[in-house]
């Protein structure tokens, strides 16, 4: 049962919410930064660790730990030119 839900049914809290959007943000900086500088990736992939613990009266993420994996291909001036 979750604290939204009286009747046993899944259901999906605030805190949830956020934290799922949260990987999706951060790619999507990553993603702007790296385009800005030259470097448009091909690939992100962000996994979120998130705790939601019992705060007081409430709930609140406690932490989030972000992974990213990325493929980004080097443009032609990010190279220096060795000659």
């Amino acid at each position: 049962m979750t604290r939204f839900s009286e009747d046993g049914k899944a259901g999906t809290n605030p805190e949830e919410l956020l934290a799922r959007r949260m990987p999706l943000a951060f790619a999507m900086t990553v993603a702007f930064v790296l385009t800005d500088a030259g470097h448009a990736p091909k690939q992100l992939k962000v996994t979120a660790a998130v705790d939601i613990s019992k705060v007081g009266a409430g709930f609140a993420i406690t932490s989030i730990a972000l992974d990213l994996e990325a493929r980004v291909v080097a443009s032609a001036r990010s190279i220096p030119n060795t000659h």
